[in-house]
């Protein structure tokens, strides 16, 4: 049974792209991609309200593990997952999430990795 979560997203909202930093990864911002601004408003109450229907159909199913499980974009797809200020790396296959709602990854070497934190990065959007 799940007691609590810790989410957190960041969203570049009404950057222009000049101002956008140099990053390693490409950066974009809701302005750039729809040529307009967006009411800071609007975004959080549409995310707000997405994560409240999310909750509580985790709530009804009781299996918020699933729930879960089954909106991972990047399930089955290669990944690299950085760890912020320790500089390694681990790369490999997004399989599942264990009981305790860590991403599990085969990494190269086949081995199963529970990672509870870090940036996630999908391996073929980027150019390597």
């Amino acid at each position: 049974m799940l007691d609590y979560a810790v989410i957190g997203i960041g969203v570049n909202v009404n950057i222009p792209e000049e101002e956008l930093p140099s990053t390693t990864f490409p950066a974009t911002s809701l302005l750039v991609a729809q040529g307009e601004p967006v009411s800071r408003l609007d975004l959080l109450a549409g995310i707000l309200s997405r994560f409240e229907h999310h909750y509580d159909r985790a709530e009804m199913d009781h299996s918020p593990h699933t729930a879960w499980e089954e909106r991972l974009i990047f399930m089955n797809r290669r990944v690299v997952i950085s760890h912020q200020g320790e500089g390694d790396q681990i790369s490999g296959t997004a399989v599942g999430t264990d009981e305790e709602g860590r991403l599990l990854v085969r990494d190269d070497g086949g081995v199963i990795q529970h990672i509870a934190a870090g940036d996630l990065t999908l391996r073929q959007s980027l150019n390597f």
